[in-house]
């Protein structure tokens, strides 16, 4: 049940039986990454406060068990001691020299001393690929600038002396006596396993798309650094030209027709997108977005709706996690040659969020829940222009499933409807829906992972061995020579 989205919205009525599914899940650690439906729901459980609540109780013991597990394979005794505490001995002790939660422990990222600098520069790695974690982490540790003043420290001097060529007749200068030759200091980056994890953070959080655009580069071509901008290479690894080629999308799109559209033009786009070799561009997004209200039925919460102009905020009404995400949102528009990162994009990408929240109602808390991601999209694909941004908006609120594309609209309308969470919960069932009709083969291969575990037939096997005194094994086995047994 729980692993059908609505099935697990349902189940949060019933508050005891939701909390006492978490704990029983939650206990067996080992169980949770053999099941992906037991991963998706104990991920899900957070949306609601009962399922934060409890997990937030159960944080720290699941987080000691699981990192005692990766600790065993660290061979430092130490390591593997240090997460096994539970709550009433981390009270007890006053004087502890180890992370006893995962606060503590990304705190070890940026203290090249501790020994858990290196499990913690994987652990912060691998989480940041989450922009809402990553600019909340900005906020909280200030890893860019930690790790970088710990690059610039990792650094030694090297004697150079310059080379003769054989085929070049050196003269001695006067100069060059009263020197004595003297050699050339330059400074070289320690390379070892942390400086190669810290290099990779800097490069993930500076550039959005580093990993999908990457290009493997030899050994001897890495530039470490020790502040932003990164060295040049970096920048030309990212390649964000566009090739030109043909898109069957703009060309239909071209031919605009009159009148009303139905759902076999709807159908046509969607064929045509799929046909193209191009990935879509913005001018086409905007001139797709023209046309779909001929096809698509109005929504009908869009008279509730109006947008205001010449809206007046103070400095109190962003967050601090809110401007590293605005920075994230610039640097990456500015990478790709859209925008500048200056005082008048800041300016207009928080006029046009704050626009639109004021135009659909929605209330923005005083903690930080999430950045709006979907609207600093709509500013990149607008050009920065606030004027096209309003038109865009007031354009895609017309379409029922833009509550699924736009988290807070989704919140906005929900609550006016009192209905919690639904509309997470509705496009997550509507997403299953679409990758087991569109995409079936994903479907299937995700299905067989959940189900094969060979570690789980290894240990059966392993229980028969004992069992039986090693007697099953060979007789299952004695024919496999034989091709036609086989």
């Amino acid at each position: 049940m729980v692993s059908i989205p609505l099935g697990l919205q349902a189940l949060v009525n019933e508050k005891l039986v939701f909390e006492e599914l978490i704990r029983g899940l939650i206990a067996p650690l080992r169980v949770i990454w053999s099941s992906t439906d037991i991963v998706s729901f104990i991920s899900s459980a957070g949306y609601f406060d009962l399922g934060y609540n409890v997990l937030a109780n159960l944080g720290s013991h699941v987080l000691s068990t699981l990192l005692s597990q990766t600790c065993t394979n660290a061979k430092d005794p130490r390591c593997f001691a240090a997460f096994m505490v539970n709550d009433s001995e981390s009270d007890n002790d006053e004087e502890k020299d180890y992370p006893s939660n995962l606060f503590e422990l990304l705190q070890a990222a940026l203290d090249e001393d501790s020994i858990y600098h290196y499990l913690a520069l994987l652990s912060l790695n691998t989480i940041i690929w989450n922009l809402d974690v990553c600019v909340y982490l900005l906020n909280l540790l200030n890893f860019q600038e930690a790790l970088l003043d710990i690059q610039k420290s990792s650094t030694i001097f090297l004697e150079v002396r310059k080379e003769q060529s054989d085929d070049e007749t050196y003269y001695k200068t006067e100069d060059d006596i009263d020197d004595g030759n003297k050699p050339e200091l330059r400074k070289e980056y320690i390379i070892d396993e942390c400086s190669f994890v810290r290099h990779d953070i800097l490069l993930k959080s500076y550039y959005m798309t580093y990993k999908r655009k990457q290009y493997v580069i030899p050994f001897e071509e890495y530039e470490f650094f020790s502040e932003f901008p990164p060295p040049r290479i970096y920048a030309d690894m990212m390649d964000y030209r566009e090739m030109e080629c043909d898109s069957e999308l703009n060309d239909m799109l071209q031919e605009e027709r009159p009148g009303l559209l139905d759902i076999s033009w709807v159908s046509q786009v969607r064929a045509a997108h799929k046909a193209s070799r191009c990935p879509i561009k913005n001018f086409m997004m905007t001139n797709l977005l023209n046309q779909m209200h001929k096809a698509i039925p109005t929504a009908e919460w869009v008279e509730q709706f109006e947008w205001q102009e010449n809206i007046t905020y103070d400095t109190d009404y962003w967050l601090l996690e809110d401007i590293h995400a605005i920075n994230i949102v610039l640097n990456y528009a500015e990478q790709r040659e859209i925008l500048k990162n200056n005082n008048d994009s800041q300016k207009n990408l928080k006029q046009f969020i704050h626009s639109a929240y004021i135009f659909i109602q929605y209330n923005k808390p005083n903690r930080f829940e999430g950045f709006d991601w979907f609207l600093a999209t709509v500013f990149i694909i607008c050009d920065g222009d606030v004027d096209k941004c309003k038109t865009f908006i007031m354009q895609v609120i017309q379409f029922p499933s833009t509550l699924l594309l736009w988290p807070k609209l989704g919140k906005v309308i929900d609550e006016k409807n009192n209905e919690g969470t639904s509309s997470q919960f509705t496009f997550m069932q509507v997403l299953e829906t679409m990758v087991n009709i569109e995409l079936p083969n994903i479907k299937y291969g995700l299905k067989v992972l959940d189900e094969y575990r060979c570690h789980n037939y290894i240990t059966y096997m392993d229980n028969l061995g004992q069992r039986y005194r090693n007697r099953i094994l060979p007789a299952m086995t004695k024919n496999l020579n034989s091709e036609d047994e086989i």
